[in-house]
């Protein structure tokens, strides 16, 4: 099941990702606005597809050890998932390609490919 909810969401990024590259600012708003408004009015809706949408949704217990029951545990998981993921970020922007990636998207030419030393012909 969860290898099937794994490939449905790759899919739908994919179906959803490969317009998006093409089309920037309001176009993106409301492409990924329309996207949201199907998906809540027809697929998420429970009578459309009483059998996807579960009643109740139980909280795991994280490594066999962090009962997320409770709404302090809870809490303390997504703080340090979001301290992780903020050191990540700060890591990938300090990195080198990090800092490409920003002088790229500042720069109002394109970049030019690199030029190798051509051998005679032949």
């Amino acid at each position: 099941m969860m290898a099937a909810a794994t490939a449905t969401g790759a899919l739908v990024a994919l179906l959803l990702g490969i317009p998006a590259l093409r089309i920037s600012g309001p176009f993106l708003a409301v492409v990924t606005l329309a996207f949201s408004v199907v998906l809540d009015g027809f697929v998420l809706n429970p009578t459309v597809f009483p059998d996807l949408i579960p009643d109740t949704v139980g909280r795991p217990i994280l490594w066999g050890r962090i009962d997320l029951s409770e709404e302090r545990a809870m809490l303390y998981a997504c703080l340090a998932v979001l301290a992780l993921v903020v050191a990540f970020t700060l890591g990938v922007r300090r990195s080198r390609s990090g800092r490409l990636l920003l002088a790229s998207r500042t720069t109002s030419r394109p970049p030019r490919p690199p030029r190798f030393p051509q051998s005679g012909s032949g």
